[in-house]
């Protein structure tokens, strides 16, 4: 996918330098472009680390959650020993 954009980009590129407009027009079409392209990857990157931080806040939940998980079953096992062993 990252290739398809990049042959899209340089095919842009390489279309508008040879179109038929102006050098000013031109450079000032290109820094447009540029400036939206610069957004889109700025807009991508904050997606993914929110992404990224979602993911690492809901394995820590499934972290927390098994250690609670497995405290009340080693209590429970605690328990029972000992009663086991009032029993006898």
């Amino acid at each position: 996918m990252g290739n398809f954009f990049l042959g899209l980009g340089i095919g842009l590129i390489g279309g508008v330098l040879f179109a038929p407009k102006a050098g000013t027009e031109t450079r000032e079409y290109l820094r447009q472009k540029a400036d939206e392209g610069t957004g889109y990857v700025k807009d991508r990157a904050g997606d993914l680390g929110n992404t990224a931080s979602d993911m690492l806040d809901k394995g820590k939940d499934m972290v927390d959650k098994g250690k609670q998980v497995f405290q009340g079953e080693k209590d429970n096992m605690k328990q029972r020993g000992q009663e086991a062993m009032q029993r006898s």
